[in-house]
């Protein structure tokens, strides 16, 4: 795991790292560059043993995730209080042929709920988590993506 920082602000540059295992069956072990570990495996539709995530549920996992964690980083700026948050995703490949599957859309719902007197800053951190979320506008280039907002307030 690498990271370039300028004058003590956020890394210009950030290098993710990860090493997938074989684990004998249909599916591997994956080691994090910071020391986690994710299972994976072919779902039972192609054949696999479907014990664990696939790949594709992984994909739409690190997209809400980026989601998530961008807006916790505004959110921590704004110094924002809130009760709850969370971001639901799903996408859907479709098979081209002799090529193989493309993801074809993405589909994102990242739900907030908050006090009445933060409305501003959660619309604000959630406007900035979608244009900062680099997986999101990386997927954008490539399929259908659309990112809901739902607000709660008390």
């Amino acid at each position: 795991m690498t990271a370039i920082k300028e004058e003590g602000i956020t890394p210009r540059i950030f290098v993710a790292q990860a090493k997938i295992f074989w684990d004998g069956k249909t599916g591997g072990r994956i080691k994090m560059g910071r020391g986690g570990e994710v299972k994976v495996d072919i779902p039972r539709e192609f054949g696999g043993l479907g014990r664990y995530s696939c790949p594709d549920e992984l994909f739409i996992a690190s997209i809400a995730s980026c989601l998530l964690t961008t807006l916790l980083y505004f959110k921590g700026k704004m110094k924002l209080t809130l009760l709850s948050l969370s971001v639901e995703g799903n996408g859907s490949v479709e098979r081209k042929g002799a090529n193989g599957y493309e993801f074809k859309k993405a589909r994102f719902k990242i739900s907030i709920t908050t006090k009445k007197k933060y409305e501003k800053m959660a619309r604000e951190c959630v406007k900035l988590a979608k244009e900062y979320c680099h997986l999101s506008k990386l997927l954008s280039k490539l399929a259908d993506v659309k990112i809901e907002e739902a607000f709660h307030f008390s």
